[in-house]
């Protein structure tokens, strides 16, 4: 299974309302800004999401691509985990994970925090009911 294009966030719209209302959870070295209830248009994919490495830990590009590709890598791997819960709720959810380390890590480590991050939006994910309707 590949990354596929349609699931990269990339709207402004869509990072300006992610920024705006958006919750937080940190796991590990990873922190993950996320929202489960988007108006129409933001997304076409249930799940749209990007990866940062701040460039104030990281000034070289090189480093920052590589934390970028390994967290991209185990998200792919690992998506199901969400993706089977999202689509089952009929939500759509946009979501941004944040390198925060100092130093870089390896793969396995990101990995372990990429899966624990996906575990637990996966729990939080809830139908849609008149409680919580999509603004």
């Amino acid at each position: 299974m590949t990354f596929p294009k349609e699931e990269k966030l990339c709207k402004k719209k869509a990072f300006a309302y992610l920024f705006e209302h958006g919750s937080s959870i940190r796991v590990g070295v990873l922190s993950c800004l996320y929202t489960q209830s988007i108006p129409e248009g933001l997304s076409g994919t249930p799940i749209s999401i990007a990866f940062s490495v701040p460039k104030r830990k990281f000034k070289l590009a090189v480093l920052r691509n590589r934390l970028k590709r390994r967290m991209k890598e185990a998200y792919r791997l690992h998506r199901r985990i969400l993706l089977d819960q999202v689509t089952g709720a009929d939500q759509q959810v946009l979501m941004i994970f944040v390198y925060q380390a100092r130093e870089e890590l390896s793969y396995p480590s990101i990995e372990k925090a990429i899966i624990k991050a996906l575990r637990k939006m996966a729990q939080e994910i809830q139908p849609n009911s008149p409680e919580n309707p999509v603004p």
